[in-house]
């Protein structure tokens, strides 16, 4: 693939992440949503990298939350939870 293909996808890519918000506290700005890795034991590549196929990409989204900056600082400090408490 021609390196101006893999800028196509990656714009595109970014686009269709770009639709998600943080699950936790709602922040909507694309520029701040981060992708988590829910077990990391699973991450293969970064969901940002530009040279994997579409299915190795996809395959990698599927293995994360949209998260803000803040929500994921949070989380890896051990100051959040991604598990739903059940009142």
């Amino acid at each position: 693939m021609s390196n101006e293909h893999h800028r196509r996808y990656a714009i595109r890519r970014r686009k269709l992440l770009a639709q998600y918000t943080c699950i936790c506290c709602k922040d909507l700005n694309p520029d701040v949503v981060q992708w988590h890795h829910v077990d990391p034991s699973t991450k293969l590549t970064d969901v940002y990298r530009h040279h994997i196929g579409e299915e190795k990409w996809w395959d990698e989204v599927l293995k994360c939350v949209p998260l803000c900056a803040n929500c994921h600082v949070k989380l890896h400090k051990e100051k959040l939870c991604l598990l739903p408490i059940h009142l």
